[in-house]
């Protein structure tokens, strides 16, 4: 069993500036479509806002705690924002999505 555990250590990456980042983008999003979520309602005091948002939150830190622990390489590669060899399509597709948020996050 040494022997297994050794060869994981030597497979494990480092997490890079990009996977970073892209931790980082997930919870910004989390969090503007929380605030988002109160100021349409007009009310901070809305208790299934609240758990729907603790819910989300949790979700999304079990995700990121997994995947330290078991593979730093997706990680890395979702944050990169576009990739080498991504077709046109998804790059004009990231273009809309990106401009069609950015009026909600003002």
């Amino acid at each position: 069993m040494g022997s297994r555990q050794s060869l994981i250590a030597e497979k494990r990456e480092n997490i890079r500036p990009e996977g970073i980042r892209g931790i980082a983008l997930s919870f910004f999003l989390i969090f503007a479509g929380g605030v988002i979520l109160f100021l349409s309602a007009g009310k901070f005091r809305w208790l299934e806002a609240w758990i729907y948002m603790v819910l989300v939150l949790g979700y999304q830190a079990a995700y990121v705690l997994v995947l330290i622990r078991t593979n730093l390489g997706v990680l890395n590669e979702r944050g990169k924002l576009a990739k080498m060899g991504t077709k046109g399509f998804d790059l004009v597709y990231f273009i809309f999505y990106i401009r069609l948020r950015l009026p909600a996050l003002r």
